[in-house]
């Protein structure tokens, strides 16, 4: 017996497999159980009557308080069975929001919250909000993880690996959605900052003929440069715990950073 996710994307729905009950195609745990009971009903028709060669035993079966005793407890576990099972389904249903919930439309907004705005009127991540994202979607993936691959229910094994197996990967999907984004951010950031760190850079090792035609453009280039250092430093310098806080973030989250990543955080 399976107990697994149902429909596309992902998970939709949970459900038994076979579904607990009865199903008009009879192949429900409560008809297949029933099969095996009548099974054993149909004994009674391979042994023939002294008094009756043509007739069997059935009606004594039926009839026989013994059996219909046993026959009632079976239906009785059954349907205890039955609750027990919804119960345990409910149990993974609490986890439903991870795939009810519209993952864009939720990360919008979370972004729209998730920022902090500098004296210097800077929007930047909020990444004490995105830590407490991650973590949460790690802490429900792990739990999941610890809960028992296979559960008894009644007299039911249930193979809850299934569905274990659907809930983790939406955490991991669930999880990785802002850890994207705060690696993305990172890159974005450094690469910005390095770009106009080589730019200025570049700028400034200049020397300067006095005797050349093109002194004046050269001299006046290099205090363009100057004065955009002087502008940006202040910028720059808001950004720089922010980015380191970003990185260490990333780290104790798992996620090393890339070649350019490394780049630019040398000018962090």
């Amino acid at each position: 017996m399976l107990f697994r996710s149902d429909g596309s994307p992902r998970v939709k729905s949970i459900k038994f497999i076979p579904k607990i009950g009865s199903m008009n195609n009879g192949r429900g745990i409560t008809d297949r159980l029933f099969n095996v009971t009548g099974s054993f009903f149909h004994i009674s028709t391979l042994v023939k009557r002294f008094d009756a060669p043509d007739g069997n035993f059935m009606r004594e079966m039926h009839l026989d308080n013994e059996i219909s005793t046993l026959v009632a407890m079976l239906s009785d576990a059954m349907a205890d069975s039955e609750l027990d099972c919804l119960d345990l389904q409910k149990s993974f249903e609490k986890f439903s929001h991870l795939w009810t919930t519209d993952r864009a439309a939720n990360f919008k907004a979370f972004q729209e919250d998730a920022q902090i705005t500098t004296e210097l009127e800077q929007k930047l991540l909020d990444l004490a909000k995105y830590d407490k994202e991650i973590a949460r979607y790690t802490d429900l993936g792990d739990n999941i993880k610890n809960e028992r691959d296979f559960q008894d229910v009644g007299w039911l094994r249930v193979d809850c690996r299934p569905i274990k197996t659907e809930i983790i990967t939406l955490c991991q999907n669930w999880r990785a959605m802002f850890v994207d984004r705060l690696s993305g951010y990172l890159a974005e950031s450094l690469t910005s900052l390095d770009g106009f760190m080589a730019t200025v850079s570049k700028g400034l090792d200049v020397t300067i003929d006095e005797k050349s035609p093109e002194a004046k453009e050269m001299l006046m280039g290099v205090m363009r440069n100057i004065r955009d250092v002087k502008k940006k430093d202040g910028v720059t310098k808001e950004v720089f715990e922010p980015l380191r806080d970003c990185v260490a973030l990333l780290k104790t989250h798992g996620r090393s950073l890339s070649n350019e990543q490394k780049i630019g955080r040398a000018h962090v």
